[in-house]
């Protein structure tokens, strides 16, 4: 379903539709504005976003370049960081990870195993919307370190909202989107919501449940029969 889309849904719910081809968005033929029923999805995409996260942490991830400049430990971290994944320093075909430290074990002795990283002493940690390196680099290159980071979803706004828009949260959960958004419409309205926050909390569980079993293939291991010989297979 499209954001549109699920606006309408939950118009139909509220028992207030508009006509489905209208021009979006329209603020003055209902109670519940387009632009506040918009408000109201920002408002359940990032719920279902962090409840989806807590099972399945690497749903959301993206990766961005970042470039290092000589003599400076410090770097912002983009505008869309939730939370840090994975760091590579990539400025050479031998790219190895970066591991993370806390702030009370900078400018410890290194224990990288790549003797090539110790440009970057222990590691790195964050500092509100920084990265830090321990070490201070001694050269300049582009895109010298790969960050794999959770990433923020960005918010829908009214105006200019295409007809093809959709959340990057999975389609599983556009029923949860829904009736998290008539639930805070009936709450705007001081109207008894019981029913549609439940309705929404048992749609956001089978999301949950979904997204926590995305993959489903096991490691493969040694397994002994009762023979005693060794077969390869699946436990």
């Amino acid at each position: 379903m499209t954001v549109i889309e699920v606006i309408n849904t939950a118009r139909n719910i509220l028992n207030e539709p508009l006509a489905v081809g209208r021009s979006f968005p329209d603020d003055t033929s209902s109670f519940w504005t387009d632009s506040v029923l918009i408000s109201y999805y920002n408002i359940i995409q990032d719920e279902v976003q962090q409840e989806i996260v807590q099972v399945f942490e690497d749903f959301f991830i993206t990766q961005t370049s970042i470039n290092i400049v000589n003599g400076t430990i410090n770097y912002s971290l983009p505008a869309d960081f939730v939370k840090m994944r994975r760091v590579e320093d990539t400025k050479n075909d031998n790219t190895f990870e970066i591991p993370p430290i806390t702030l009370n074990e900078k400018d410890r002795e290194h224990t990288f195993l790549n003797t090539s990283a110790a440009s970057w002493g222990n590691g790195y940690y964050i500092h509100g919307q920084s990265i830090v390196f321990d070490s201070t680099p001694t050269f300049t290159q582009n895109s010298a370190v790969k960050l794999y980071y959770i990433k923020r979803l960005g918010e829908v706004t009214a105006a200019g909202l295409a007809a093809s828009t959709t959340s990057e949260i999975p389609q599983e959960a556009n029923r949860a989107l829904v009736w998290g958004i008539v639930s805070l419409a009936l709450f705007q309205q001081q109207t008894e919501n019981n029913f549609a926050r439940t309705e929404f909390e048992k749609h956001l569980t089978r999301v949950k449940a979904q997204a926590e079993n995305r993959q489903l293939q096991r490691p493969r291991h040694v397994k002994r029969s009762r023979r005693g010989a060794i077969r390869r297979g699946v436990i």
